[in-house]
């Protein structure tokens, strides 16, 4: 995951990764980036990210001003484009309540009006980033098993039931209301 200074400005201010259970995340002003910045460039490592296309463009402008070999592109994988084919709600944030029954922090939780990134301590932002990446990551583990394969792949219309919610910001979830997906062939 990239923050950046806002959506507006996309200056990268710092990269979270996530790796099983371990995290790190390292500011723009951190030795470890050029390190961050080289496994990114590694082919023989899968990247996954949520909104890939947002992230390496992110990446790729901060590589190409400090000279840095720009990301590889060629071993990725992006939750949000998976979540797309199967016609899941949009947005890291309602994809985790969804699936992973679990709620992170939105950029206008911790953000006031009016501010950027950079007005805020480096312990929220770092908190923010590797909490956006461990529900990537999380995502990402339960949407490349069975029930993501069978359902993009399998010749018959297949429909997938969401996880019974039982509360998400206060408003309980009904189990009655049709709430699910079919994917077909074509």
């Amino acid at each position: 995951d990239t923050e950046t200074v806002s959506l507006k400005n996309r200056d990268l201010i710092g990269i979270g990764l996530r790796a099983g259970n371990l995290g790190l995340y390292a500011s723009d002003a951190s030795p470890l980036i050029e390190r961050v910045l080289e496994l990114l460039s590694d082919r023989t490592i899968c990247k996954v990210f949520y909104n890939a296309m947002f992230d390496l463009t992110v990446i790729d402008a901060y590589c190409n001003a400090l000279d840095f070999a720009p990301p590889d592109t060629s071993n990725i994988s992006d939750v949000f484009t998976m979540a797309q084919m199967q016609a899941l709600p949009p947005g890291l944030f309602a994809l985790g309540i969804y699936l992973l029954h679990e709620r992170i922090d939105e950029i206008s939780d911790i953000l006031p009006d009016r501010k950027t990134m950079l007005d805020l301590p480096f312990e929220v932002v770092a908190k923010k980033c590797l909490n956006d990446a461990k529900t990537t990551h999380r995502l990402y583990d339960l949407m490349k098993g069975d029930w993501w394969h069978k359902s993009a792949f399998q010749q018959d219309s297949w429909v997938w039931h969401p996880p019974e919610l039982v509360w998400v910001d206060g408003t309980e979830y009904d189990p009655s209301c049709p709430d699910s997906f079919t994917v077909t062939p074509g």
